[in-house]
């Protein structure tokens, strides 16, 4: 399905992310202070409300309208594929055997239908609706695709990954186009600004083309102001070992990392996703180390709950984190759509060093685990729901939004429902530090393992562990504007 040709669209948008904190609103890491400043704010800058009226009807005939467009641009593409020779018959047939699941490859059903779902949801979100009003729009438009869009029968895991992962990345990639678009902007720098708002929410490009917003003058949306911004670029060497552990044999090959922070979660919360953070890995070559996009993991608060007085040195706060994540590497990989429940804290948060930590409990709707033999229906990893367990730690030095030095570990249990009669276990434990170098540019190392334990009922248990070492160069921006209340 074109699904999958959606994946080169995943490479521009890290890149357009990579150049969306290049603007005037980023300061030199190093010369940002404890206080959060900004240049004199104009109230006038902000819409007082949704800057896009309220188009509920809009929003949903864009909707069937993406499915009509990834439907006839199949049929150009694939003509001779009968999966897209719909009709009365296919409709029938679907409506009356139900859910199946699928055998598409992992980057089909974890990035390519995921980024189809974020197009429903920003048609929503586009059209002046909120989060919580664009939900509906990603389950919509996957169960019409599902049922309608193909002869095939409706795939589960295909609408689960679509809703849910389309949900993540339409509100991360509708929130960086905010960002980097800017309606009192005139000339080169407008366009500009249109060009990279529209490679990551290409349903915004299209409605402010519609509408005529790509050339209005007027106050920018309250997404164009996060609380704090971020932006780190890590360019080194990354080191792995085998599949079993051992680094007897290392193997390295270029690598690429670029983290966006967006939004600080101890200023108090207002709406789900004002603040997220999405890492991105790429690498180089074709060997043990893998080749192109390693790691995709995106993380935004739903909500939070102070326990806390916002002046207190010690802060905490409960969470609730929606995330989505793709790993790929010869030892581990792993795709799902979770959601965390936590505590996060801020130690001495008003001193110059500062430590951060968060404990969370995870709720995973729907992952996918590759193993290593293909499974009765022809694929090489499992579906299935689970649970699991994070625990983060952070240092950071005078209020910077990326830490100076971190550590994390993740359990996952996936109990497999599609593919083999499996249990899962998933851990992962990384380490990172970075020593400033100069003004945003710095030396940085870090440290990750990789374990994966699979039990299998008809036949032996696999056990996988996968060491991987980054050396890199990293160069960073950070930027703090007035607190939001004084908007």
């Amino acid at each position: 399905m074109l699904r999958r040709h959606l994946l080169p669209r995943a490479a521009a948008l890290l890149a357009a992310l990579s150049l969306a904190g290049a603007g005037p609103l980023l300061a030199q890491r190093q010369s940002a202070p404890l206080a959060p400043v900004r240049p004199a704010f104009d109230s006038a800058d902000v819409c007082r409300g949704p800057c896009e009226p309220k188009r509920v009807w809009i929003a949903i005939g864009e909707t069937f309208l993406i499915n009509a467009f990834v439907l006839a641009a199949n049929k150009i593409v694939r003509p001779e594929n009968e999966g897209f020779h719909i009709g009365l018959q296919s409709w029938k047939s679907n409506l009356q055997l139900g859910w199946n699941w699928d055998d598409n490859t992992f980057q089909t059903n974890m990035i390519a239908h995921p980024i189809h779902g974020s197009l429903y949801f920003n048609a929503a979100r586009s059209n002046g609706m909120s989060y919580w009003e664009a939900l509906p729009l990603p389950f919509l438009g996957s169960w019409e695709w599902e049922y309608l869009g193909e002869t095939h029968r409706p795939a589960l895991n295909d609408f689960f990954n679509t809703a849910f992962g389309g949900i993540a990345l339409g509100e991360m990639s509708h929130r960086a186009a905010s960002l980097v678009r800017d309606n009192r902007a005139t000339g080169s720098t407008r366009v500009w600004s249109e060009i990279w708002g529209t490679l990551l929410d290409p349903m915004g490009g299209f409605n402010r083309f519609v509408n005529g917003r790509m050339n209005d003058l007027g106050p920018n949306p309250q997404e164009h102001f996060p609380s704090a911004l971020g932006l780190t670029l890590q360019t080194g060497a990354r080191v792995v070992g085998d599949s079993t552990g051992s680094a007897d044999n290392p193997e390295g090959a270029l690598t690429g990392i670029l983290d966006l922070s967006y939004g600080d979660p101890f200023v108090t919360y207002k709406t789900p996703w004002d603040a997220f953070h999405v890492r991105a890995q790429l690498s180089l070559g074709d060997n043990l180390a893998g080749g192109g996009l390693n790691l995709l993991r995106a993380v935004g608060r739903v909500y939070g709950s102070e326990f806390t007085a916002t002046d207190a040195s010690n802060r905490h706060q409960f969470v609730i984190w929606q995330m989505y994540d793709y790993v790929r590497n010869p030892g581990y990989v792993f795709g799902s759509q979770s959601f965390g429940f936590g505590l996060m804290s801020r130690w001495r948060a008003n001193a110059p060093w500062s430590v951060g930590t968060s404990a969370s409990v995870q709720l995973v709707p729907i992952s996918a685990v590759q193993t290593d033999s293909a499974t009765a229906n022809g694929r090489a990893y499992d579906f299935g729901p689970g649970a699991g367990l994070a625990f983060a730690a952070n240092v950071r030095h005078r209020g910077v939004v990326a830490p100076i030095a971190s550590l994390g570990y993740r359990l996952d249990y996936i109990h497999a429902v599609s593919g083999s009669d499996a249990d899962h276990y998933l851990q992962v434990f990384s380490a990172e530090a970075e020593v400033p170098v100069r003004a945003g540019f710095g030396i940085g190392a870090a440290y990750n393992y990789y374990m994966r334990d699979s039990k299998f009922v008809t036949r032996a248990a696999e056990f996988a562990r996968f060491p991987e070492f980054r050396a890199y160069v990293t160069w960073n921006l950070d930027y703090r504007p007035a607190p939001v209340e004084a908007r």
